[in-house]
């Protein structure tokens, strides 16, 4: 099968659209002088550039997460927590959120031996009725209790826990407690139709930390392990650490 040729052809971009359409109806189509357009490696054709991105270190990059590469600047990096249930684990009020969690956690456990799937207005979700099934005791625990950045310089109190938080992802690895201290630079994901934030946070960021309708990608500067033990997150590429 032959391959396509690209011709491509474009007005100024400070015309207006009258004055574009005015040019197309007293130009002959054959009369266009159009530019033959080789596509780079990743079947880009318009706008094209000529740099050595490619060739730079990655900020971040899933094989490295993985643990399949090393070459990256931050070797561990997570979206934001994910609850699924935002009014039950967040309030201004941490009070507020006490009674919330109790109430919470006592319709959870009212049906550990039930048989039929509950019906109830805690919010239930594939994750949670799978430790149903398993019948995974809770009990409320104010450690759990912790300050979270839920949206651009707005903070609450959030009850932390991964039973109730539907996709913890890989937080609970970089805020594992409250005496462990971190800071994350969280940025506009790339899928997101937003426009690039970014933003640092020492607490624990919400999966739309950015905004409504705006996932985070978070970059910590620390990650820790099973012991709590404090490991540098970013390489050591000559980079200069805040």
């Amino acid at each position: 099968m032959k391959r396509a040729k690209i011709f491509y052809f474009t007005l100024q971009d400070e015309q207006t659209k009258e004055e574009k359409l005015e040019w197309f109806g007293k130009v002959p189509f054959e009369n266009i002088s159009f530019g033959h357009i080789v596509p780079d490696a990743k079947s880009n054709w318009v706008n094209l550039t000529d740099n050595d991105f490619d060739d730079l270190l990655a900020i971040i990059d899933k094989d490295v997460k993985l643990g399949r590469i090393e070459e990256a600047v931050f070797q561990l990096f997570s979206r934001g927590l994910e609850t699924g249930r935002d009014e039950w684990v967040y309030d201004f009020q941490k009070q507020d959120l006490v009674n919330k969690t109790h109430y919470l956690i006592k319709v959870y456990q009212t049906h550990i031996n039930d048989d039929v799937k509950p019906i109830s207005d805690i919010k239930w979700d594939r994750e949670l009725d799978r430790y149903l099934a398993k019948k995974i005791h809770k009990e409320f625990d104010s450690r759990k209790i912790r300050t979270a950045t839920y949206r651009p310089f707005t903070q609450k109190f959030i009850y932390f826990d991964r039973h109730f938080n539907r996709m913890p992802g890989q937080i609970p690895a970089i805020f594992p407690g409250v005496q462990q201290e971190n800071l994350v630079i969280c940025c506009t994901d790339a899928g997101s139709q937003k426009p690039f934030m970014t933003i640092v946070s020492d607490t624990v960021p919400d999966l739309h930390v950015m905004g409504a309708a705006c996932s985070a990608q978070c970059l910590p500067f620390y990650r820790y392990d099973k012991e709590g033990t404090r490991i540098d997150n970013i390489t050591d590429w000559g980079l200069t650490k805040f």
